[in-house]
């Protein structure tokens, strides 16, 4: 399991995303060192790599928008 840190984000911010407790995110890094958050949507599963682990799957309780 990877490990994980908090970082705060403004209340603005996660309201606008509608975030809650099965929203699916996904994080990069660019080059330039800017931090990407993005919302992971029902067509954006199509392209995650699946491990046949359904175990262990972060995807088997969330609710995609």
């Amino acid at each position: 399991m990877e490990e994980f840190k908090l970082i705060p984000i403004p209340v603005e911010d996660y309201d606008a995303l509608d975030i809650n407790a099965d929203t699916v995110l996904e994080t990069r890094v660019t080059d330039g060192g800017a931090l990407i958050i993005r919302v992971v949507s029902e067509e954006d599963l199509y392209d995650l790599v699946c491990s046949s682990n359904c175990e262990c799957c972060p995807m088997t309780n969330s609710k995609i928008k």
